[in-house]
């Protein structure tokens, strides 16, 4: 076992280390849902296409993207485009896998247990954040799997061993955790650094500076008016306004993890006892207890209820729920989960946001039968925007229009509003999200006193014009999103670990950080932080496996070529890789 539980060491790290591999772009700016791909040519060149997002919807992306296409041409590979509105982008990649490569961004990180659902094998034929590369190693699921069960030293030997495979194997390629940057009015609200503002529960740790009944935040994302529902991953990339309609039975909360929705609770061994507050409603009336907690797991464990022949997971909170071994209502107030992994897994599992019972079960059990038991359709229905926008959290559905804004009212029976509760409580009648049509737009907003804050991370090219602006601040936040370019291993020749590090060859993470980003990200040569990675994965200029080949953002054609003829490809008499497979 060498001191791993039940995982086992594999092939050793200076093994697999030792195996590794010692222009013109097309402007994606407005595109609107998808763009005709580039017509592939006739010859057996090899084809790729790369899916990726307009230039509108993120700028940091659509510069890496032209980076790699220009490289990937310049290599003898002829590359399709295939552009897409950041949800539909997010449908192809997350719920179709209709993909070859894609240049995007993992929206959020905490705990190096993502790598669970990044990577683990169990997911690779579902949806949502869950494995969408369709990677599978069984050397790697059981490092995953001890890393959830172990502790200090040992937890972080583990995980080494995780970060190591993925540097090698690249299922992905991480290039850098970009900053979060967000500007702020403090002459009308003050506490904005007390909590990360992607999490919506920070906005309830503001103390209002002058008598103002409504909140107003500025967003580039225009999905919160167009769809509410909490489960809707291609919707949902942060959880800052599903944190404020729906209530979790844990919370972060400056910092610290601490109950919320819950009372209390209580572990012991694999056994957690969980006591909800007492008097706790939904937004229409009805009350919140014990079974509307269990059947919030039962729920996302399978959204069909049982109805179809084998579970249908829901693609948000998958993870989470995986550490859950059983839920049973002890009595209207406590429930008792039986629970397999360290406590800093286990606090992800308190976090999914309670449903009311009696809204979803009558949804489910309201579908025809065909819709019920099919996979696709069965989604489709349950992730709709048609779902009541019923929660109990500190803020209700108010009102919307469609990509221009959104409002939420104050609850009134939350519990956080009583006197005898030590929680931060809404402090204004009325939260509204304004949707700008970029940063500049949203720091304008701002500066002008027409929104108090940007809720979205600004773009790297505006960080600066925000420093300038002359009533708003800079708020700088912990980096949680992790740009990358992930390939889809159920296609050649993207099974073939020698062809991604050859591609991983093609890109310059210093100079990108650079050119594309600014300087506001930290390039990373696997997806977590200095401070998270063991020392040996600290970034020091160059992936060790597949460094660039080139210098300062210049190919070296010659020298990439040659990965790629070490990697097992030729070229024709034209220059072009051919296919071989």
């Amino acid at each position: 076992m060498n001191g791993r539980g039940s995982g086992r060491r594999g092939v050793g790290r200076r093994t697999l280390l030792a195996s590794g591999a010692a222009g013109v772009a097309l402007s994606l700016s407005g595109c609107s849902n998808r763009v005709g791909s580039v017509v592939h040519t006739s010859s057996n060149q090899l084809s790729v296409t790369i899916t990726t997002v307009p230039d509108d919807d993120d700028r940091q992306v659509n510069g890496i993207f032209q980076a790699l296409e220009s490289n990937l041409e310049a290599v003898g590979i002829d590359v399709s485009v295939d552009p897409r509105t950041t949800h539909e982008f997010e449908r192809t990649v997350l719920f179709d896998n209709d993909f070859d490569l894609y240049v995007g961004r993992y929206p959020g990180r905490r705990d190096p247990d993502f790598l669970y659902e990044l990577l683990h094998s169990r997911f690779k034929n579902e949806v949502g954040w869950q494995n969408p590369f369709g990677f599978s190693s069984i050397d790697l699921d059981e490092q995953l799997e001890a890393q959830r069960r172990q502790t200090g030293d040992e937890r972080r030997e583990t995980l080494a061993d995780v970060l190591e495979r993925t540097v090698v194997e690249k299922p992905f390629v991480p290039l850098c955790l970009s900053h979060e940057n967000r500007v702020v009015r403090e002459d009308r609200f003050d506490g904005w650094d007390r909590s990360h503002l992607a999490d919506g529960r920070a906005y309830l740790a503001l103390d209002p500076l002058e008598a103002d009944d409504r909140l107003t935040v500025a967003t580039t994302d225009a999905r919160p008016t167009q769809n509410l529902n909490p489960l809707a991953a291609h919707y949902r990339d942060r959880g800052t306004v599903i944190d404020l309609l729906y209530d979790s039975l844990g919370t972060w909360l400056e910092g610290e993890f601490v109950p919320w929705l819950a009372a209390d609770w209580e572990r012991d061994g694999s056994e957690l006892l969980v006591t909800i507050g007492s008097d706790c409603r939904f937004h229409d009336g009805e009350s919140l207890d014990a079974a509307d907690v269990a059947f919030t797991y039962e729920f996302l464990g399978d959204l069909s209820l049982g109805r179809a022949e084998t579970p249908v997971p829901s693609p948000r909170y998958r993870r989470e729920l995986s550490a859950v071994r059983s839920i049973e209502v002890v009595d209207e107030r406590a429930v008792e989960f039986v629970v397999d992994a360290v406590p800093d897994v286990v606090r992800d599992v308190l976090t999914v946001p309670i449903l009311p019972e009696h809204v979803w079960r009558d949804l489910v059990e309201g579908l025809d039968d065909e819709t019920a038991v099919t996979e696709e359709w069965l989604r489709d229905a349950v992730l709709s925007d048609d779902v009541a926008r019923v929660g109990s959290g500190p803020f209700a559905f108010g009102e919307r229009s469609e990509r221009d804004r959104l409002t939420l009212e104050r609850f009134e029976d939350h519990f956080s509003l009583r006197s005898d509760v030590e929680l931060p409580a809404p402090p204004v009648e009325e939260f509204r999200l304004r949707v700008a049509p970029n940063g500049a737009s949203a720091i304008d907003l701002v500066d002008a006193g027409r929104a108090d804050a940007t809720v979205s991370a600004l773009e790297a090219h505006v960080v600066d014009a925000a420093a300038a602006a002359e009533e708003a601040s800079v708020v700088t936040s912990e980096a949680r999103s992790v740009y990358h370019v992930g390939f889809n291993v159920r296609r050649a020749p993207f099974a073939n670990p020698n062809f991604r590090q050859a591609v991983a060859r093609l890109l310059d993470r210093t100079w990108l950080v650079e050119s594309v980003f600014d300087g506001h990200a930290d390039p990373v040569a696997v997806p977590a932080d200095d401070e998270t990675a063991p020392s040996a994965f600290e970034w020091n200029g160059a992936d060790p496996v597949a460094p660039f080949a080139g210098r300062d953002g210049e190919l070296d054609e010659s020298a990439a070529r040659d990965a790629f003829r070490d990697a097992g490809f030729r070229y024709d008499d034209d220059g072009r890789l051919v296919v071989n497979y």
